[in-house]
Formats: structure tokens, C-alpha cells, sequence
């Protein structure tokens, strides 16, 4: 199967580059969430290093242990910085469980980015990046020791099948999207402390 290419957005905005508002709140240790047309751009600030962060995001096979909704995660393929992954989630949507099944090839630049795109699964389209971005001690008074800090963004463009309630699916998918960068800065505390 021919790679795709990394190149086909621009990244999304670096911290500097965000409104007052917008760095006051991740500093606070809100996640940020803007949606636009299928495309979605969310954001978190980690307190950890970008290989604290890194071994957490490619740590596919155990995403079902501490992302909410993923039930089973595998590694189909793996060879130099290409990863093909099938995930199946489950949602609650009013009383009944949905199930959905990914299937994603992920080409990764180490501590960096990972860009990947829908192979098959139950979505007509999904595609996007995470970037991790280091962020300098913007105060003065800070230690040099202070710990390093991640900007962390998972930009991602999706399109549900045919017949699926769009407006309820923008929502539930907004929704799942920071609830897993939520589980991902969790997971890479959770392991800083135990490490």
C-alpha cells in the first residue's frame, strides 16, 4: 500500500500564536476544542517531555487500559515509522451502544508528529495529525529546572457514513476527542509518577 503524504495541511497554530485567552486557558489545564465543517482541532498542555508524551501516543496496543471508549486496539503492522492500527470503540448514545471499527495507517516522526488516515472502518472519512510542540518557561521567575511542558494538538478531519445523524455526530465526536487527550495527559502523569 503507497504511504500518503504528511505534507497535505498546514499545522495548526503554535502557542504563541493563540490568543491570550486561549494560552491562559491551557496553562489553567483546560482543553480546547474548535470544530469547524468535519474538522476538528484540539488541544492540551502536558507537563512532561515530548518522549513522555511519545510513549504514550504510539502505545496502540494498550490505548483500551486508558482511553475511555476504546475497547480494542491492535497493531496490524509495524515496520521503521509506519504503524497500520485497528481500533474498535463504543459509545453511549441515549440507550443504546455503538460500536465502531477503525482501521488507520500511521506514519510517525519520533517526538514530533503522527499523521494518519483511514485504511477501511465505519467512517466514510477520517485523517489528521497529533503535534507535539515543546514549550519554552515563558516566566521569568521560573526555574530552569522547571519541568518541560507539551503542546499537545490532534488536528482531524472525519465525515461519518451515509445516514448518520451529522449534527449528533459533530457533537458525541467533539465530545470523545477531549475526553482522550483528558486520558492521555492522565496516562502520561500517571506514568511520570510511577517512573
Amino acid at each position: 500500500m503507497p504511504a500518503f503524504s504528511t505534507e497535505t495541511e498546514t499545522p495548526s497554530p503554535t502557542l504563541e500564536e493563540l490568543s491570550t485567552d486561549d494560552r491562559t486557558s491551557l496553562e489553567n489545564g483546560d482543553i480546547l476544542l474548535a470544530e469547524a465543517d468535519g474538522k476538528y482541532i484540539v488541544r492540551v498542555l502536558i507537563e512532561a517531555s515530548a518522549a513522555e508524551v511519545w510513549a504514550v501516543l504510539t502505545d496502540y496496543a494498550n490505548f483500551p487500559d486508558f482511553i475511555p471508549n476504546v475497547v480494542e486496539s491492535e497493531v496490524l503492522e509495524s515496520a521503521d515509522n509506519r504503524s497500520v492500527v485497528e481500533q474498535v470503540s463504543e459509545q453511549q448514545v441515549f440507550l443504546l451502544t455503538v460500536k465502531s471499527r477503525v482501521r488507520t495507517e500511521n506514519i510517525e516522526t519520533e517526538n514530533q508528529r503522527i499523521d494518519f488516515r483511514l485504511i477501511s472502518g465505519d467512517m466514510a472519512e477520517l485523517e489528521g495529525y497529533w503535534l507535539l510542540e515543546p514549550i519554552a518557561n515563558s516566566d521569568p521567575g521560573e526555574s530552569r529546572a522547571e519541568s518541560p511542558k507539551i503542546l499537545l494538538s490532534h488536528v482531524v478531519t472525519v465525515k461519518p457514513e451515509r445516514g448518520t445523524p451529522l449534527n449528533l455526530f459533530r457533537d458525541l465526536f467533539g465530545d470523545v476527542l477531549q475526553e482522550t487527550l483528558a486520558a492521555i495527559r492522565q496516562e502520561v502523569k500517571e506514568r511520570g509518577v510511577g517512573g
